[in-house]
């Protein structure tokens, strides 16, 4: 009896106050909302591997070398651990790999190719749909696909058995298909092929100067891994003579705590999860406290009633089921809209994002207790201001006038608002340091140009006649320049601590970044040659023995007036190298990095790609020369060509989903403020009425009386901005941090932040006091 009677008194208070009650619904939607969509997007990030039934025991070998840490380790390391250490039970390399693959009509280059172990299937539980008895990669000449490689190449037919070709002319048999990776996994592919391969053709596994790929291991149940690693790195010492730390990453943990050179794409941030958990628990505070607030303004203009019903017998066994079912029902038609407006977005996110976000995924056994946990905290904190209200007010003095309550009242919202617009600010601050980041990165002066220039994977017949290739492209008069390399910028390329020059000592090891290009590389790119000059066919004899060192090389080395001394980097390129030339710094990786020693060789056998810049405006015209010239030399081959800003442009994809998120949260945060805001000014002004009557009929203007009462938000709005600042400061330094090249932290967008706070505050006080001014004077004296 006792739950109807408080249905039919909440109905009765949402037909007197419908405002009140749809901006409260409101704002919770939009808070609710939001605490969902990150929740299932934090809940994604961490699923990451977790499908793996070995997962708790497989782990990837890093390399800590200086202070750089790699995650590429030397070839015959993954056997090595495997046959020698009792604490790793099975282990596999894997290397990415790009190419051709042909099947009839169907070609296409392919870019998500793994070489591996045959161990790699025992230890991994990627999902076969059809797979023979014996291991599929045992056999050296088969390939491993996925379903959707399946259906690309062989269409409706059963894939097992038939051979496809790869670029460099080997036949290769499907003896297995796999189900699609799932999203969640670090390791993406869509075909696999063995080691035994490459053995087969006489590559050399035992060098330990070739440390070019990932090492995986599966380890025995509760090991030391400290102690694993020190052995690792005796290993490292004994047979590569190099004394190199050693980092076991179990695979949970790979995802997103892995900031490592030569990674493989596509890997998260951490830093961006608490961004986004923190994101999501101010705005859940925002929307709270617009709860609280909203509801003290009805509670308090009830004030009257409650002591009525005080006087007459009721005790807080009546008020506390009474207000807290209303609060209930409130969170509760918010929380069911709310889950409404995500089924909706989602699958809109979902494809924007190109990631499978489900639902589904919050609503476990912890999801539950969580949110039924967190109604209870809600509607607990909602309660208490009424209750302590109603527990400490003089019934009669309430009874024979209010206004002192309502006082009170006005002054705990004062400071609930107050909160709102601190937390309102502070994502505004960062929100604006990103921005400026993310345009700083934009517009640096990197040392090359990427505009009009695009790439493509070379094939063997462009490698077999790069100069026949040029000089055909090149005949176009909208194609500018032509290069190739052996990998492009802003990708991590090959590198060696090998390294020898006139006066270096024996403790100092160096790690330097390659590159392999031809003559034409510096003018495609743009760069600019400080001393010395670069590679000419002029100068035969410096395409067989030159180099070209950037400034922090020369700085490292400690070289003066380094043009035409020797310097030796490494195994890959044989015999003493003479610097020929000094080119100016220029960012070959992210900005998150700091520029690295590079050597650059002219070496034809290590071109990798072709790269074409061409003409302003002239890109239509400059690809349909390059598709004749395509067709004529290699017409088997398929043209895949990429633009070079885009790939720059990727190197940033987290911190611009950052901003697109905490953007949308920010907008979400002040609406919710303004809402709080509109309840306050509401009730402050509508407490004023009366004044402002008599102020009217004594001569005061709108302009007047609006400065008069916005004072009051005006100084809310400077504490606000008091509070918001050193948190921001804060928030902003930290994630600045991972930036080696950062904007300064400068007080312009702090003093904005505050400006728009304020101008939006002074809005919303204007409308409801201009609203207050325009009744007539008569009635606003009349008015209780």
């Amino acid at each position: 009896m006792n739950l109807i009677l408080s249905l039919k008194y909440l109905l009765r208070n949402i037909k007197k106050n419908p405002i009140i009650y749809l901006m409260n619904i409101f704002g919770l939607v939009l808070t609710f909302a939001c605490s969902f969509l990150i929740a299932i997007w934090v809940i994604h990030e961490f699923s990451y591997d977790d499908f793996h039934k070995n997962g708790d025991n497989i782990c990837r070998i890093i390399a800590d070398e200086e202070g750089s840490k790699v995650c590429v380790t030397p070839i015959p390391l993954a056997s090595y651990l495997k046959e020698n250490l009792p604490e790793v039970k099975n282990a596999t390399r894997i290397k990415e790999w790009i190419a051709r693959i042909k099947y009839k009509e169907n070609s296409f280059y392919e870019k998500n190719i793994l070489v591996v172990d045959p161990s790699f299937i025992d230890i991994f539980s990627f999902d076969f749909i059809s797979r023979p008895e014996a291991n599929p990669l045992s056999n050296p000449d088969s390939i491993l696909i996925t379903e959707r490689m399946a259906k690309k190449y062989f269409g409706n037919q059963d894939p097992i058995g038939k051979t496809v070709r790869f670029s460099s002319g080997l036949d290769l048999k499907v003896t297995a298909v796999l189900r699609d990776i799932p999203e969640n996994s670090h390791l993406k592919f869509d075909f696999l092929f063995s080691f035994l391969l490459l053995k087969k053709y006489g590559f050399n596994m035992d060098d330990w100067e070739d440390t070019s790929y990932h090492t995986y291991i599966l380890t025995a149940d509760n090991i030391n891994m400290d102690s694993l690693a020190h052995k690792i790195q005796s290993i490292y010492k004994d047979l590569r003579k190099a004394d190199v730390g050693i980092v076991i990453q179990k695979l949970s943990r790979v995802h997103l705590y892995s900031d490592f050179k030569w990674d493989f794409p596509g890997q998260g941030n951490i830093l961006q999860i608490y961004i986004l958990i923190l994101a999501a628990t101010l705005i859940l505070i925002i929307g709270v406290i617009n709860l609280i607030s909203l509801n003290s303004s009805l509670y308090t203009a009830k004030m009257k009633e409650f002591a009525i019903m005080k006087i007459c017998g009721s005790s807080m066994k009546t008020f506390i089921p009474q207000i807290f079912l209303e609060v209930l029902i409130q969170v509760a038609v918010s929380l069911v809209l709310s889950i409404a407006l995500v089924a909706i977005l989602l699958p809109v996110i979902s494809n924007s994002l190109l990631i499978p976000l489900s639902l589904s995924s919050v609503f476990t056994l912890p999801g539950y207790i969580s949110i039924f946990l967190g109604i209870l905290v809600i509607c607990g904190f909602t309660t208490l201001y009424p209750l302590f209200a109603i527990l400490r007010m003089n019934t009669s003095q309430v009874i024979k006038d209010s206004s002192q309550t309502l006082s009170g009242g006005l002054k705990f919202r004062k400071g609930l608002v107050l909160v709102q617009f601190s937390i309102s600010i502070c994502l505004m601050i960062f929100l604006g340091f990103i921005n400026h980041q993310l345009s700083f990165i934009t517009h640096k002066n990197l040392g090359y140009s990427s505009k009009n220039i695009i790439y493509s994977v070379l094939n063997n017949i462009i490698v077999s006649k790069p100069g026949v290739i040029k000089n055909m492209l090149l005949e176009s008069p909208d194609i500018e320049n032509v290069t190739y390399t052996d990998d492009m910028l802003m990708t991590s390329g090959s590198g060696t601590s090998n390294t020898d020059w006139p006066g270096k000592g024996n403790d100092d090891p160096v790690q330097f970044q390659l590159r392999w290009v031809d003559e034409d590389y510096i003018d495609t790119f743009g760069m600019q040659m400080i001393s010395g000059h670069f590679f000419t066919k002029d100068i035969p004899s410096e395409l067989k023995d030159g180099i070209v060192l950037n400034e922090t090389a020369v700085k490292v080395t400690g070289l003066k007036n380094p043009i035409g001394k020797w310097l030796i980097v490494g195994e890959q390129h044989e015999g003493v190298n003479k610097i020929i030339g000094v080119v100016k710094d220029f960012h070959f990786t992210s900005l998150h990095r700091q520029i690295e020693p590079l050597g650059i060789i002219y070496n034809p056998k290590r071109f990798n790609y072709l790269c074409i810049k061409f003409k302003d405006g002239s890109y239509k015209a400059a690809l349909s020369h390059i598709r004749n010239v395509w067709e004529k030399v290699c017409p088997e081959y398929p043209l895949d060509i990429s633009f070079l800003d885009e790939q720059v442009h990727a190197l940033y994809g987290n911190e611009y989903l950052t901003i697109k998120i905490i953007s949308f949260f920010n907008v979400v945060g002040i609406f919710i403020s303004i809402l709080g805001l509109s309840s306050l000014a509401f009730a402050s002004i509508t407490r004023r009425t009366k004044e402002i009557g008599i102020r009217k009929v004594l001569g005061a203007t709108i302009i007047g009386l609006v400065r008069m009462l916005s004072g009051d938000f005006t100084r809310n709005v400077l504490y606000a901005n008091i509070i918001a600042w050193p948190l921001a400061y804060y928030l902003v330094a930290r994630w600045l941090e991972t930036f080696h090249y950062r904007v300064d932290i400068n007080f312009i967008i702090f003093l904005g932040s505050g400006l728009l706070t304020l101008i939006i505050s002074l809005f919303v006080v204007s409308f409801y006091t201009i609203k207050a001014s325009l009744i007539n004077p008569i009635q606003a004296i009349r008015h209780e």
